[in-house]
């Protein structure tokens, strides 16, 4: 799991490095280097840096720029975490050009604020962008193995604790995927969707220290449903049926 030190760094679950948390960032998905043509994007706001939201396609133009070219980036889906997370889906107005370098660029940013991508190979932040190669991917991603519960942890901190409950699953996809998830609380019915990046085999709902998906305080029994998605936006087409489970209550050695 990425940590916390001096930025927030990538990724879809945001624990800590010592005792603090940072005002905001924005990072990127995918963290692959290189894209289909038809891949789309995600991007993730922290803390204050959720702000921006509302204001693009007002203050904030948002696009991909290879040289002097712009293609302006539609947003598809907004999605809200319940602690200091907020996600946005884009789909590129037209097709990506293979063999070209992309970078994704938000207009009007202060100097304090902007985007970062997770390098999964270098473990480390850089630059969000990307080479298309020439290809497309039409294929669905498929469940080998459904998600199953696996543990639930509760850690304490020094701003709070971190709380997560883990499934564990198997999958089948071309390219890099991401895991459609809701959860609804049993007792107000309330449900809330985030797309999880996967951390090995497993899938981990909740949240860390300082911010989250997931935060598991309206009541104490939820239900959660998965879906896979792909980097090109395509979805598994048999999903497995909603999952019962108790939120973390119990102190654990670790995450």
């Amino acid at each position: 799991m990425h940590k916390i030190i001096v930025i927030v760094l990538l990724s879809f679950s945001i624990t800590i490095a010592k005792a603090e948390c940072t005002l905001g960032g924005i990072w990127c998905w995918p963290t692959q280097t290189t894209i289909k043509k038809n891949s789309i994007f995600l991007l993730t706001f922290y803390g204050l840096s959720q702000n921006i939201v509302s204001q693009i396609g007002k203050k904030h133009s948002i696009y991909l720029r290879s040289g002097k070219q712009k293609l302006p980036l539609i947003i598809t889906e907004i999605h809200k975490g319940e602690f200091e997370l907020t996600q946005v889906l884009l789909k590129p107005s037209y097709e990506l050009t293979g063999g070209l370098e992309y970078e994704i660029i938000i207009d009007s940013l202060s100097k304090y604020e902007h985007i970062d991508k997770w390098n999964t190979e270098t473990k480390k932040g850089e630059t969000a962008k990307w080479i298309v190669n020439n290809d497309n991917d039409t294929g669905n991603p498929i469940w080998l193995e459904l998600p199953k519960f696996n543990s639930k942890t509760m850690v304490e901190y020094g701003c709070g604790p971190a709380k997560w409950v883990n499934f564990s699953f198997r999958f089948s996809a071309s390219s890099e995927i991401l895991i459609k998830t809701t959860v609804k609380s049993l007792k107000t019915l309330t449900e809330t969707t985030y797309y999880l990046e996967k951390e090995d085999n497993k899938i981990k709902i909740g949240h860390g220290m300082c911010s989250g998906a997931f935060h598991f305080d309206e009541g104490d029994n939820y239900e959660v449903t998965f879906s896979l998605m792909d980097q090109s936006g395509n979805f598994s087409t048999q999903n497995p049926k909603p999952t019962r489970f108790s939120k973390p209550s119990v102190i654990t050695q670790s995450e």
